[in-house]
């Protein structure tokens, strides 16, 4: 699993979404 991308990434696709 990718756990070095930063939580903040999924956040702002979620946001974006």
């Amino acid at each position: 699993m990718h756990i070095s991308v930063p939580k903040q990434k999924l956040i702002g696709e979620l946001m974006s979404s």
